[in-house]
């Protein structure tokens, strides 16, 4: 049978990165971050060899996938004018949801660096309520802008940059954002790397249209993790419109909710 059979082996190298979650498709748009002050991305593909001999009475495939290397070495880079997420040794700022109490736990929000207002003792808040935003993205004109003004607002991260998301929640009349993630918990086992979770907080996506003249003149804050879904979803299935919360909160110990990732 074998003297009958055709065969034919292609060896083919290449080298690529594989854009399998929405934290990878931001990685992959970076662009445009002004003074970045952050820790370098070396990205060392290895060769990807595919192997393929083909049978008459089937194939046979070989693969070496590719090896992707994180080197964190820090920088000081220039490429461009956007905005990142504050992740060197600044302290974070911690919130405290007081109601409902499905919810009541304290929080960790990583602050902007390079825009908008700080989270200090010029901005404290008590029971002010956190309103989830319609739409959810909020990078778009708000629908529920009345529900918003004079509150926080509860963005979902995506569609646009962190940039833009407080603008819009700030012409909305929000006196502060805070911007959540939203990926799946099947990611949180990435987030332990803290190689990778420093660039997880980069504003991936500069938004080119919003002209160089605009401001945030309100805090911003991002929301790593499960937490913002959590909130979100709870405050859903308790038909509750918004959760209190007191921000920021000074903590010498944390006393967050650990079963989530922070």
């Amino acid at each position: 049978m074998f003297d009958r059979v055709a065969s034919s082996r292609v060896t083919v190298y290449y080298s690529t990165i594989a854009s399998t979650s929405n934290a990878w498709n931001d990685f992959l748009l970076v662009r445009n971050v002004n003074r970045v002050k952050l820790l370098m991305i070396f990205v060392v593909m290895s060769l990807t060899q595919c192997e393929c001999t083909m049978l008459m009475e089937g194939i046979k495939l070989l693969c070496f996938y590719p090896i992707i290397v994180l080197f964190n070495i820090g920088i000081l880079n220039s490429i461009g004018g956007g905005s990142y997420i504050n992740t060197s040794i600044d302290p974070d700022v911690f919130f405290e949801i007081i109601y409902p109490p499905e919810l009541g736990y304290t929080y960790k929000l990583r602050p902007a660096k390079d825009f908008g207002a700080p989270f200090n003792a010029s901005f404290l808040e008590e029971g002010i309520p956190l309103v989830p935003n319609d739409p959810p993205h909020g990078c778009q004109v708000a629908k529920n802008a009345k529900e918003l003004k004079g509150r926080i607002a509860l963005v979902e991260r995506g569609d646009c940059s962190f940039f833009a998301k407080s603008i819009m929640a700030e012409e909305a009349g929000a006196k502060a954002v805070i911007i959540a993630d939203y990926h799946s918990s099947s990611f949180d086992g990435l987030l332990i790397n803290s190689i990778w979770a420093d660039y997880y907080y980069i504003d991936m996506i500069r938004d080119d249209t919003i002209p160089s003249t605009k401001t945030v003149n309100i805090p911003a804050g991002f929301l790593r993790g499960m937490n913002g879904k959590m909130i979100r979803q709870t405050l859903k299935r308790l038909n509750q419109p918004f959760a209190l919360i007191n921000i920021p909160v000074n903590l010498t110990s944390f006393h967050g909710r650990r079963s989530l990732f922070w």
